[in-house]
């Protein structure tokens, strides 16, 4: 038990002795830092402190503790600056309109870690940054790997904007999107993750998010049970404004989940609101968690979230007009031939009464179930033949202009 450790009982006797002062600056000074934070977020939950966004507090705590571990001072103090000025001022203008959330703050750590490394780069070769050269930046971004890389735009613009190095050219942007699995890959993940019962509930649910509406997981783990309603018998989740709906049978799997929702029977959570609660108290579980999860039941998560995006892109309806106004909710005819799909899918053999479309296309249609798709109301149209393409291009391009009937004949001089 969590209590039992022995570095629990000082942290709770010091306390409840009044050695320390009760506020966030007070639990701050306590050690181990991993305990004293489960401490605080049980204090927060309970009402005892003010709530704080607590990936702002995390790195608050881990600056000052990573700076003296600089061993040149000249360093500490550059990157001192950089974070103050630069880095906790984004993410506190970012935690003042929401959560900050895990990735903002690991991202935040990433990038001072890179901005130390090159300046350890620069020192290695006798190079102060004031004094960078061209050759020296190349050189650099020509060994570094493309995170590294962008990680450090952030400190080198900071650098030159502020006269702290010389006015140099960054090399050109370069960011690796992570490749879609194939559409046959995705229907069949979601067969899987629908019929395999001996899955977690968490991971079923979490999965169908990214494959369906392709939902990052720090998003989903924002959601709250709030965000699912139903009206009318149907079902919505809201990712966006408007709500979109859960068709089903995928629906009774989230009714399923919500009924069993894990990490409620211990003292942290008990009255927790979060979609996904976490086992520390008044925080909703790590999308990390959630990631490794799906690695050992081999679904991949941004491969499987871009073929997502992929496919609300080629089958969204285009907009009539630049202020074209769409749809806020799927007509009858559109929900009941979704629902068709849905119910073949999960069958796993083709439709019989479906229409033509649905017959030549199983792949895509049974599975664009993005949100684009319902908010605007009506189905994609099935991709049309190259040849097809070919031949109304050709339609309705102007007839070519010959020269003999370009060019004007040039009058000759008659002799004479």
């Amino acid at each position: 038990m969590w209590l039992s450790k022995p570095h629990v009982p000082p942290i709770l006797r010091q306390i409840a002795h009044g050695q320390v002062p009760l506020t966030h600056e007070g639990i701050n000074t306590l050690s181990p830092w991993r305990s004293v934070i489960y401490v605080r977020d049980l204090m927060v939950a309970a009402g005892i402190l003010p709530a704080v966004d607590r990936y702002l507090f995390l790195f608050e705590r881990w600056l000052p503790s990573w700076l003296d571990e600089i061993p040149d001072p000249e360093h500490r103090k550059i990157l001192h600056r950089f974070a103050t000025w630069h880095v906790l001022r984004g993410l506190r203008a970012t935690a003042a309109t929401g959560p900050l959330g895990h990735y903002r703050d690991q991202i935040a750590r990433r990038k001072l870690r890179t901005a130390a490394d090159f300046l350890q780069h620069l020192a290695r070769h006798g190079i102060a940054l004031g004094e960078c050269s061209q050759h020296a930046l190349d050189g650099w971004f020509a060994h570094a790997n493309d995170s590294d890389t962008n990680q450090l735009r952030p400190f080198l613009r900071w650098a030159i904007n502020g006269r702290r190095m010389p006015r140099l050219q960054l090399p050109p942007h370069r960011q690796s999107v992570p490749s879609p699995i194939g559409p046959r890959e995705r229907v069949e993940l979601i067969r899987r993750i629908h019929h395999d019962t001996d899955m977690d509930l968490v991971e079923r649910v979490a999965a169908l998010l990214v494959l369906l509406y392709a939902q990052a997981l720090s998003k989903v783990t924002q959601l709250t049970i709030d965000d699912i309603t139903i009206e009318n018998a149907q079902m919505f989740i809201r990712l966006g404004d408007p709500p979109a709906p859960v068709p089903p049978p995928f629906d009774a799997l989230i009714n399923q989940y919500l009924a069993a929702r894990p990490n409620l029977t211990t003292a942290t959570n008990p009255n927790s609101r979060w979609l996904f609660p976490g086992r520390r108290a008044g925080q909703p579980l790590h999308p990390t968690t959630i990631r490794l999860r799906f690695q050992t039941l081999g679904i991949p998560n941004l491969n499987s979230r871009s073929r997502a995006l992929r496919e609300m892109l080629l089958h969204a309806p285009p907009g009539r007009g630049r202020h074209a106004r769409l749809r806020t909710r799927p007509s009858p005819r559109h929900r009941r031939r979704s629902r068709l799909h849905l119910e073949a899918l999960c069958r796993g053999r083709p439709l019989s009464n479906a229409s033509t479309t649905s017959q030549q296309h199983p792949q895509t249609l049974t599975v664009c179930l993005s949100v684009t798709e319902w908010t605007h109301g009506s189905l994609p149209r099935p991709p049309r033949p190259r040849a097809q393409l070919r031949a109304a291009s050709n339609a309705t391009r102007p007839p070519p202009i010959h020269a003999e009937a370009a060019v004007p004949p040039v009058p000759t001089r008659q002799p004479g």
